[in-house]
């Protein structure tokens, strides 16, 4: 497909978290120095600058000529256009601080910079200079803006539910007082009833004992105290009896609906710039047009007849996604063990029922969950209008050199001059397999590693007609480790194990037209 050297080379456009790397202690730190760009209740400052980190994380290598730099910044201008004009505010700041800090911090120290002069150079500093510089500018002014708001309506939100929990304190701690007035009051009236019937007891006792004393007169004084002895200790375990038994009854309904109250630690809801977290690095999906592969076969069958490989070149634009996405924040419904929210979710916007919506986790009919809240809010993340996919329009032939092994592509002057023409992104490439099955060889890991790390979701299509198999595939984050560090030349052996390519998840099949320019 390119040059020998170009093969093995990689550029470093993508930063650290597109490589899907496991959390390690030294990351873990790394996540609690940076502040997050989608925290709310960070200053509007402090937000802008992590997206500005976010756009500076770029590194480059010294292998990759200069000139697919540049191409590749014709292409991240594109995108950051797109962007601009959707009003995805974060994204178009994100590839707009990328493509100043490639161009201006991280390549002119390529050792080939000086010595290349190609007409992409020229366009990219008139681009840095018209239109990356103010609109980057810009775009702070109006982020700042957007994010003031939101802190103002965080504080808001804050104070008000402060000031609320400082009224439920206050009130509980009016409820508890009031608690121990009734309790005192019922401990004194319990007081006064247990004097009152002692004072009865003894009043009866005496009435008693005055009776005995009027109808056994003939009694000697030792037999009458006996007597009164023997009538008091039978009296005092009823008056006992008597009153266990109703200090039993006051206590159980004393104690009858009361509950303690519940603490919550409110937390404040995420807002649309929350939701957008991952927006800028996140894996885009890729339309596939169904009858590419057979168009393709059929412009390759004169090479395939005699055992020669063909490529082509996939091209296309963002387009836009196919759902509808909605992020909601539940407020009054379910809390977790610890006393707070459940955090934000994100799921696809499904069935809108009712006053209290059923939310659908992925609208399919092997996944599908739902998720009843009683109250909650939420907002729309992407409109109708969002651009969040991309969409193969094109298989561009350039003029190439092949055999039965091999496919290079020549005079990329002319394949670049159709891609500023139709304003095409490149998506990545397709060749095939004349007699071989469908799969990625050592030369085609270490092409496909410069389309892949020039743009995350780029494919490489293999047909084998032979065998009637077509793969659609990617570099796997320890076939992107492996291969980038490889510097070996032609066919040779890489490890098996872990795999180094697997078959796309994110490429999804269309009945859409594909146009393919035959250049040869």
């Amino acid at each position: 497909m390119e040059t020998a050297e170009e093969k093995s080379n990689l550029l470093g456009l993508q930063g650290d978290n597109n490589m899907e790397q496991p959390f390690t202690v030294s990351s873990l730190k790394k996540l609690v120095a940076i502040p997050d760009h989608t925290d709310i209740s960070v200053t509007p400052e402090e937000r802008v600058r992590a997206l500005s980190k976010l756009g500076s994380n770029i590194t480059i290598n010294e292998d990759i000529t200069p000139r697919r730099y540049f191409r590749s910044g014709v292409e991240m201008e594109r995108m950051a256009s797109v962007y601009l004009e959707e009003g995805n505010l974060e994204n178009a700041f994100v590839f707009y601080n990328k493509f100043i800090t490639l161009f201006v911090e991280k390549l002119p120290s390529h050792r080939d910079y000086h010595q290349c002069a190609v007409p992409e150079k020229q366009v990219i500093i008139k681009k840095l200079k018209e239109v990356a510089f103010p609109r980057t500018d810009e775009l702070k002014r109006d982020l700042l803006k957007k994010y003031n708001l939101e802190y103002q309506e965080y504080m808001q939100h804050k104070n008000k539910c402060k000031t609320e929990f400082l009224k439920k304190l206050e009130h509980q701690k009016l409820i508890e007082a009031e608690k121990k007035r009734i309790a005192h009051m019922r401990q004194q009236q319990l007081e006064s009833e247990q004097f009152q019937f002692f004072e009865d007891q003894l009043k009866k006792q005496e009435l008693a004992r005055d009776q005995k004393i009027k109808e056994s007169v003939v009694m000697s004084e030792q037999i009458d105290g006996s007597m009164l002895s023997c009538i008091s200790v039978q009296e005092n375990s009823s008056l006992s009896a008597a009153l266990l038994e109703k200090k039993e009854r006051r206590s159980t309904s004393g104690c009858a609906g009361h509950s303690p109250p519940v603490e919550r630690v409110l937390k404040p809801a995420a807002t649309l710039s929350a939701v957008q977290t991952q927006l800028a690095e996140a894996l885009r999906g890729v339309i596939l047009p169904r009858d590419l592969c057979h168009k393709f076969l059929l412009l390759a069958e004169a090479n395939t007849v005699r055992g020669i490989e063909t490529c082509g070149i996939l091209c296309g634009k963002l387009s836009k996604s196919r759902y509808k996405w909605l992020a909601f924040h539940v407020m009054n419904s379910y809390y977790n063990l610890s006393g707070h929210f459940n955090t934000v979710g994100l799921v696809y916007w499904g069935n809108i029922c009712s006053k209290y919506p059923a939310i659908v986790v992925k609208p399919s009919k092997s996944f599908s969950m739902l998720y009843n809240t009683g109250f909650f809010e939420y907002f729309l993340w992407h409109s109708s209008k969002t651009h969040n996919e991309f969409t193969i329009t094109h298989v561009i032939v350039p003029k190439q050199t092949a055999g039965p092994d091999y496919c290079d592509m020549e005079n990329v002057e002319e394949l670049f001059g159709i891609q500023d023409q139709y304003d095409l992104l490149t998506l990545g490439w397709i060749h095939t397999h004349p007699t071989q099955t469908a799969f990625l060889s050592s030369v085609d890991l270490h092409t496909h590693c410069s389309y892949q790390l020039m743009l995350p979701e780029a494919i490489a299509i293999v047909c084998s007609p032979k065998h009637n198999d077509t793969g659609i595939f990617r570099l796997t984050n320890a076939g992107m480790l492996e291969v980038s560090a490889c510097k070996k030349k032609g066919f040779h052996p890489h490890t098996k194990d872990p795999r180094l390519f697997n078959p796309c998840t994110h490429v999804v099949g269309k009945d859409i037209k594909i146009i393919v320019l035959d250049l040869r």
